[in-house]
């Protein structure tokens, strides 16, 4: 199985080489990401690559002019949790919860926070690339979120995200839980609705505030020690993955390997 997997890896950077369009330095292990995310078809996976470096493109104030040493993204690392917990789930999937840390709107920039998102995302791919986890849940706290937050949000931003998490994402999503949802969700979901797909529809879940409901889905074990969990601390959670980040910030911040020619 492992030579089969370095075969078609190998025929996939052959592949690169007929696209020029295309970063020709996008390293193996991430074609191995994109490879793994389509179960092993090749084919597909060579589609979502071009799939993905286009949207990157398309929006390349999110996805390719970016730093985490930047002043508006160091905000928001302050202001927002982006954290991949640690172990799997019995079915080995990575849980990961995004969080509001500062409930101030003032210092909500959805654009901003897009951003940070995204680089968190793509470091936690480069840091994990060693782990083949099946799948991730998605675990969203509302606590904190309000009208206003809401109110900074565009259509055009709505739509990007859910786009390129529906088309271009490079991981496989077993479920999204929205915890602590607000009274004011159906605004919410008025906004998401009309980009949401079939699939992405079926692995949605709401939980309201002081309900245990979210457990029958993920163990609550998992979660940091301020949600009844033991995986670690907030504040140490934090730090860890931001330090990450800066780890990888060359990756992060290296156009040629995100830019299409």
């Amino acid at each position: 199985m492992m030579i089969e997997v370095e075969k078609q890896l190998d025929e996939m950077e052959q592949w690169l080489k007929t696209q020029p369009q295309l970063p020709q330095n996008i390293d193996r292990w991430l074609l191995r990401r994109f490879l793994f995310c389509m179960e092993g078809d090749k084919e597909a996976a060579q589609k979502l690559i071009t799939t993905n470096y286009k949207m990157r493109n398309n929006y390349d104030n999110i996805f390719i002019k970016r730093d985490p040493k930047d002043e508006k993204s160091q905000i928001v690392m302050k202001s927002v949790d982006f954290l991949t917990l640690p172990g799997y789930t019995s079915e080995k999937y990575k849980l990961v919860l995004y969080r509001l840390a500062d409930t101030d709107p003032d210092k909500f920039n959805i654009n901003e926070v897009l951003k940070v998102f995204f680089m968190m995302v793509d470091s936690r791919f480069k840091e994990l690339s060693k782990e083949n986890a099946i799948g991730e849940i998605v675990v969203f706290d509302m606590a904190g979120f309000t009208l206003k937050h809401l109110s900074k949000f565009s259509l055009g931003t709505i739509r990007m995200f859910m786009k390129y998490i529906q088309e271009a994402h490079v991981g496989r999503v077993k479920g999204v839980h929205i915890i602590n949802a607000t009274s004011f969700l159906d605004k919410v979901m008025f906004l998401v609705r009309p980009f949401l797909r079939g699939e992405l529809i079926s692995v949605l879940h709401f939980h309201m505030p002081k309900t245990e409901t979210a457990y029958k889905f993920f163990p609550r074990e998992m979660l940091p020690e301020e949600y009844g969990g033991n995986g670690g601390k907030l504040v140490d959670l934090r730090e860890f993955w931001v330090n990450k980040l800066m780890e990888n910030r060359e990756f992060i911040i290296d156009q040629t390997k995100w830019k299409l020619n």
